[in-house]
């Protein structure tokens, strides 16, 4: 009698949900920030800044009393979780390399009347979106039915150029 056939091979696991430009998260660049943020200050960010409630973190990011596990690929948990360990109050702060500036450190600067932010190297993100997708997510007002709708991400996209070519008279490297 014949041998039945093999079963076939599992499924691959699902690619990750990826925007056109983007590439796989490194957690592990977040290392050198292990114990840098208290677990207050992680959740008011979260809840404050990054989420609109807690259910949109819900089984992607889960709080622990030392640590939030981030979920590595959210349409693969198998991939498992990431642990951003939190700054317990006993401890100091691990001090880490920056590769920015903050405001209070331009006082150190040379003084420069002409070109004042000369070597500053300055990124501005202008965010939200416009065009058709503005109608989409609710981020335009038309008051009446012939009048020009105003959409936010036109706005914020006029407003980040005219910063860009501000910015460049002043000296900075400016990245749009």
């Amino acid at each position: 009698m014949p041998e039945p056939p093999a079963p076939p091979p599992p499924p691959p696991p699902p690619l990750p949900l990826l925007a056109q430009l983007g590439g796989l998260p490194d957690w592990e660049s977040l290392d050198p920030y292990q114990r840098t943020i208290t677990r207050d200050e992680f959740v008011r960010l979260l809840d404050h800044c990054y989420a609109r409630k807690p259910a949109d973190y819900d089984g992607i990011i889960q709080l622990w009393p030392d640590r939030a596990r981030i979920l590595r690929q959210s349409n693969d948990p198998g991939k498992g979780f990431y642990d951003l360990y939190f700054l317990s109050d006993r401890r100091k702060p691990v001090s880490i390399e920056r590769y920015w500036q903050t405001p209070w450190q331009f006082s150190t600067r040379p003084a420069n009347d002409h070109r004042p932010l000369q070597g500053i190297h300055i990124a501005i993100d202008p965010g939200h979106i416009g065009g058709r997708w503005a109608d989409a997510e609710q981020r335009y007002y038309k008051i009446g039915e012939d009048t020009i709708p105003v959409q936010e991400g036109d706005l914020t996209l006029e407003t980040a150029r005219c910063l860009e070519r501000n910015l460049r008279a002043l000296g900075a490297k400016v990245t749009l």
